[in-house]
């Protein structure tokens, strides 16, 4: 076809704002922040459950946001005729797509989804946002329990990642203590308290590590047959069952007493679920039997660390050379008390591993630890 040079310079022109729109568009997707999360997170009770997409910062507006959900019955998986599984199945399953258009392409939106969960529900989710630019947005899929669980032994998804690589994930469960007796739903409400405050807390200092990482973590809730008292535990019976297939177990308990946790890779601890600052207590105790940890105060605590990487030494030689194959300045180890036992503190702040606040966080080795083990989940396996 041959074209007038008019012609020619207007499709040009055409052409460049079509390619400026795309680029522009590019942009918009990777700017945009995009979230789904259900609420509550786990209750075993019938209750009404939402779930929530929201998209903040999207600078050329959204079109819509769409929202997956598939609900059936959670099983055991025998119905598939090859034995039973902790891990669970669902049968009966149905699909709605719940669609949120927007007029005037606003840069921020939010669309929700509720519905009425009764025994033995396992539901799904996936949001996808569509915006006024670009290639839509697609969340994780997440799988969450909802309503009084089957009798069988499972593992009660809380917050579950199923298509993904499970060594990528940290599988932490949460299991009643028998202090709790037959009130299942109060374990759940501190259960509630304690992953909301660890993993969905952008605003207090010592949760933004879970909080901005928290798709390394598959978290569960586990049936009865837990009991804890200071740091004697014991996880016996169908609790025993679940805890085998996790990388490490939390015994939530009622009543008062000290908690404590394995300095271990793939341990457990305990925590008070009534305190305030429970999910201080949990990201504390996590640290110990999830990344091996020790305890950074004077004068009771534990000392040392387990697995590759730590954060407290026999000695200040032993510090020093820690610290400085971890990138930290080895002139900053100190005594802890009369321990006998070396840290460092070179970071300036609050640390998790010793001062009890919420304005704390993982300094200096433990956090190098930490987040070292974080990036591994990231790259291949976590363990």
């Amino acid at each position: 076809m041959n074209l007038s040079r008019p012609y020619r310079s207007a499709l040009f022109r055409s052409l460049r704002c079509l390619l400026a729109l795309a680029a522009l568009g590019l942009a918009a997707t990777a700017q945009a922040r995009f979230s789904v999360v259900h609420d509550p997170l786990y209750q075993a009770t019938t209750h009404t459950s939402t779930i929530t997409a929201s998209a903040v910062d999207q600078p050329y507006g959204v079109v819509a946001i769409e929202i997956t959900v598939t609900t059936g019955e959670m099983t055991d998986c025998s119905e598939l005729g090859m034995g039973t599984s902790v891990l669970p199945c669902r049968r009966g399953a149905t699909t709605v797509v719940h669609r949120c258009s927007y007029l005037g392409w606003p840069r921020q939106a939010t669309c929700s989804y509720s519905q009425v969960l009764t025994a033995r529900r396992l539901v799904s989710y996936r949001a996808v946002l569509r915006p006024v630019f670009g290639t839509p947005v697609s969340s994780e899929e997440v799988s969450y329990a909802g309503g009084t669980p089957p009798a069988a032994p499972l593992a009660r998804p809380v917050v579950w990642e199923r298509m993904a690589n499970a060594g990528r994930r940290i599988d932490v469960g949460l299991f009643p203590d028998a202090d709790y007796g037959s009130d299942y739903h109060d374990f759940t409400r501190d259960l509630q308290t304690v992953l909301l405050g660890a993993f969905f807390n952008d605003g207090q200092s010592f949760a933004q590590t879970y909080t901005a990482r928290r798709r390394s973590f598959n978290l569960w809730a586990g049936p009865a047959g837990a009991d804890a008292e200071g740091c004697l535990r014991r996880v016996d019976g169908d609790a025993a069952q679940v805890a085998a297939v996790l990388d490490g177990q939390v015994i939530v308990h009622r009543n008062e007493f000290r908690d404590c946790a394995s300095l271990s890779l793939g341990g457990a601890g305990s925590v008070w679920g009534k305190l305030t600052d429970a999910a201080w207590v949990f990201m504390h105790e996590s640290a110990h039997f999830l990344f091996g940890q020790g305890d950074e105060y004077c004068c009771d605590g534990g000392y040392g660390y387990a697995g590759d990487c730590g954060n407290v030494f026999s000695s200040s030689a032993a510090c020093r050379s820690a610290s400085l194959a971890q990138g930290v300045d080895p002139g900053a180890c100190v005594t802890i008390g009369n321990t006998g036992s070396w840290r460092n503190d070179s970071g300036g702040g609050y640390e998790t591993m010793a001062d009890r606040t919420f304005e704390s966080q993982w300094l200096d080795n433990s956090r190098v630890c930490v987040e070292r083990r974080l990036s591994r989940c990231a790259r291949s396996t976590c363990y």
